[in-house]
């Protein structure tokens, strides 16, 4: 028990060797199974070996999936599929393009994972990316990540950069999140702006603006998604 809890509050730093160069990619997690992450090696298309921090499992909103939605929670890693995602274990396998921009899943493979310390009941599944560009940089084959569609509602965060812009170059991303969970900020990367430092979110909940410093999901609105836009300070 002592141990377990122990492990909610651990940050564990890896450092690879890729070819001349060391590479630390930090892996930060207040939770024990969802918000972790971990090193995969990867070759670019040049042959290049590198390393990529993924996600080790990505909690799905709902039943009905976009091809732009999961462009969007997989951009707050750095990663993007250029020839579509293949979801497979929530019902039959569906392949999600720019052409076939929608997969209506199955409750199908249930489990039990933790989020935040809580035991949450949903079901699982695996994603397929093909064509993996990671940071703007091209890779070569597959990659696969865990799927977890809990049961219960939640909420998506809308994060948009506003005047910056995410590693990605992408200017906005999504996280979901549990109701009453804080969102890690190891579940998406800190948006940067030349000259300016970043200086926390600025939410939009119905008719009324809240700033706030940490994502905490205090309630899920019916449409599923919370705006958060980056406040700026300048240096």
């Amino acid at each position: 028990m002592i141990r377990a809890y122990m492990l909610l509050f651990l940050t564990v730093c890896l450092a690879f060797l890729v070819g001349d160069d060391v590479q630390a990619v930090t892996v930060m997690s207040n939770t024990e199974i969802l918000r972790q992450t971990e090193p995969i090696t990867a070759y670019t298309l040049a042959g290049r070996v590198t390393t990529i921090n993924l996600p080790t499992t990505l909690m799905l909103p709902s039943y009905r999936v976009s091809y732009q939605e999961l462009n969007a929670l997989l951009a707050a890693y750095g990663l993007t599929g250029s020839a579509g995602y293949q979801i497979t274990g929530l019902g039959k396998p569906q392949l999600l393009t720019v052409h076939q921009t929608h997969a209506t899943l199955k409750q199908a493979h249930q489990t039990t994972k933790q989020v935040d310390g809580r035991n949450q009941a949903g079901y699982a599944g695996e994603l397929t990316i093909k064509n993996v560009i990671y940071h703007d940089v091209k890779l070569r084959g597959t990659t696969k990540i865990k799927l977890f569609m809990p049961r219960q509602k939640l909420a998506v965060f809308q994060l948009d950069a506003g005047l910056g812009k995410f590693t990605t170059s992408n200017p906005r991303v999504q996280v979901t999140a549990l109701p009453g969970e804080q969102v890690p900020e190891a579940t998406f990367e800190q948006p940067h702006r030349p000259g300016y430092r970043f200086d926390g979110w600025r939410l939009h909940i119905g008719h009324h603006w809240q700033k706030v410093q940490h994502l905490v999901a205090r309630h899920c609105p019916s449409h599923h998604v919370i705006h958060a836009y980056a406040c700026w300070r300048e240096r």
